[in-house]
């Protein structure tokens, strides 16, 4: 559950990490579940957008999912096509474009870093014999055109380590992703 909003699912996580010469804070929220699909001001308060929720705690979000078989999935399709539940009429922007663009100006303003988080329980990448390279290229250019910070890659693929197939597959994934 996310302060900022009392109906949300999300998982928060705190951790420490040295920046160079100093220590900073990292606060990382998941938002993996959107609640009042037709309502713009829940949309964003569901989204943790600055100005419809109370002072940011966070400073990296992390919208899920995305899927290599599926693309968006769960908050992520709120992302992905945001006119279809803000309309055209949003105070956000009258496009799918403009609309994440005004998301992102309104998170950078804050320090917020936004990241997409990719596959979760929605994917099995190397158990189901999926192409690393070409999944890489394909995500790479969705989180360029999307406009995101970076990926968070929520592995639950643990067949994949038992058989062991997960490291070669992971590994090779990351360096072309990059």
């Amino acid at each position: 559950m996310t302060p900022n909003n009392p109906n949300s699912t999300n998982t928060t996580n705190t951790t420490n990490t040295t920046n160079q010469s100093s220590l900073t804070s990292r606060r990382v929220t998941y938002i993996i579940k959107i609640l009042g699909w037709s309502n713009a001001a829940i949309l964003a308060q569901s989204l943790a957008i600055p100005e419809s929720t109370s002072q940011p705690i966070y400073n990296h979000i992390i919208i899920g999912f995305w899927t290599i078989k599926y693309g968006p999935v769960t908050a992520c399709l709120l992302w992905d096509n945001p006119i279809a539940y803000f309309g055209t009429s949003s105070i956000y922007g009258k496009d799918n474009k403009s609309i994440r663009t005004s998301f992102l100006q309104r998170y950078r303003s804050k320090g917020i870093k936004v990241f997409l988080g990719i596959f979760g329980n929605h994917e099995l990448p190397a158990t189901s014999k999926i192409d690393p390279i070409t999944s890489a290229i394909k995500l790479a250019s969705y989180v360029q055109e999307m406009g995101f910070d970076g990926i968070d890659i929520n592995w639950n693929d643990n067949y994949a380590f038992d058989i062991g197939i997960a490291e070669n597959w992971i590994i090779s994934f990351t360096r072309k992703v990059k």
